[in-house]
């Protein structure tokens, strides 16, 4: 029986790890370019000068794969470019099944969890920043696995995920990577700070954190934010919400589209919401609220005040690097999935038939949505073409 189950987990993750590069490919194969305009700013500064590129103003790794795949190859970047990101992205498929695997104990949470990853709209077009954010994707779901195992099983090895996950995180997507430290502290709050590991955790995140506001491009970027969100407090202009609950500068035509290409977002976040309202009854217990959900709700809510505060300075149109709302996306989305995968894995506790159709239909509107997306994303991009 547990051979079935492992192959039948085994076909579910290689489905949605198909998907997943489907559906990242879409965009560059459509618009026969990258629909960013970032992607476009760092090749031509690998082009000028391979041999001493300067990235300066830049994370470290922010040029990597561009960098080190056109010395080795002598291939224009823009050719390997429009592809690879899509394989390194889906890896994280991977790493969410493990971690929501661990987090609710169930491999069909983990299955829903991966497929909700591959097809939702929050992740689907994030590839496309090659390693900046399309592959930080990985890092965070990496990150996620590496918390929830070392609060929960005090092992060294996931101590030195975490880690290595909050370092590659710094090193390549920014000011994100910041929540993860105030996250910790709300976990440990949450325990009462009975809890040595998410201590031990909340201190490593301190370090790492002290160490790259050491580095001068980051210490910039929080002192923007910094400026960015002291612009929002004193700020009377109020703009429409273009992308406000969207995360790219894309205008719906109308508030029907809007609903319909988003349709996937709003179906994992109303789910999550379901288990993050059965989490906050369980909080009032610290003793027994497992350390692991301590740290995924912690996350939710820290990622959702940034998103909340990114969302104020999108509306009322505070300049800044980080200063919007789709920044914000990257580290709550894997968040949503996360808790969303839960009432996903009881759906068909419910009604063995019914549950599955109603499983169907839930996966089916988010590819719908996510397609519905893309075509009009792509769209905006006529001089890709």
């Amino acid at each position: 029986m547990s051979l079935v189950m492992e192959d039948r987990t085994a076909q579910s993750l290689a489905i949605a790890f198909v998907v997943a590069i489907v559906l990242r490919l879409m965009p560059t194969l459509i618009v026969g370019g990258i629909p960013f305009w970032d992607p476009y700013l760092y090749l031509n500064i690998v082009r000028l000068n391979p041999n001493s590129v300067d990235t300066s103003g830049y994370f470290p790794y922010y040029h990597l794969f561009v960098l080190y795949f056109y010395k080795v190859t002598h291939i224009d970047p823009v050719t390997y470019i429009r592809f690879l990101p899509a394989f390194l992205n889906s890896l994280a498929v991977f790493a969410i099944y493990y971690a929501a695997d661990f987090l609710w104990g169930s491999r069909r949470a983990g299955t829903r969890a991966a497929l909700l990853f591959a097809i939702t709209d929050i992740t689907v077009l994030r590839q496309s920043y090659a390693v900046s954010e399309g592959l930080s994707l990985l890092f965070y779901a990496g990150l996620w696995l590496g918390m929830m195992g070392f609060v929960r099983r005090p092992e060294r090895r996931y101590l030195i995920l975490s880690m290595v996950m909050l370092y590659m995180l710094g090193a390549t997507h920014g000011l994100p990577f910041a929540l993860f430290f105030p996250t910790a502290i709300l976990a440990s709050i949450l325990k009462g700070f009975r809890n040595r590991q998410l201590n031990v955790i909340a201190a490593a995140s301190a370090i790492v954190f002290a160490f790259w506001l050491t580095q001068s491009y980051y210490s910039l970027f929080v002192m923007d934010y910094l400026r960015s969100f002291r612009e929002l407090l004193v700020s009377t202009t109020v703009a429409a919400p273009s992308h406000v609950a969207g995360q790219y500068i894309v205008v719906p035509k109308s508030r029907a589209q809007f609903v319909a290409e988003h349709a996937s977002t709003f179906i994992v976040a109303s789910l999550a919401a379901i288990c993050a309202v059965d989490l906050a009854f369980q909080v009032r217990s610290k003793r027994s609220f497992d350390p692991a959900k301590a740290v995924i709700f912690s996350a939710a809510l820290v990622t959702s005040l940034f998103l909340a505060t990114n969302m104020l300075m999108d509306m009322k149109c505070v300049v800044g690097g980080y200063a919007s709302a789709y920044r914000a996306w990257l580290p709550l989305a894997q968040v949503l999935i996360l808790l969303a995968s839960k009432p996903l894995a009881m759906a068909e506790n419910i009604h063995p038939r019914f549950g599955k159709l109603i499983l169907a239909c839930l996966f089916a509107a988010c590819v719908a949505s996510t397609l519905l997306f893309i075509e009009n994303y792509v769209g905006e991009f006529p001089h890709l073409r």
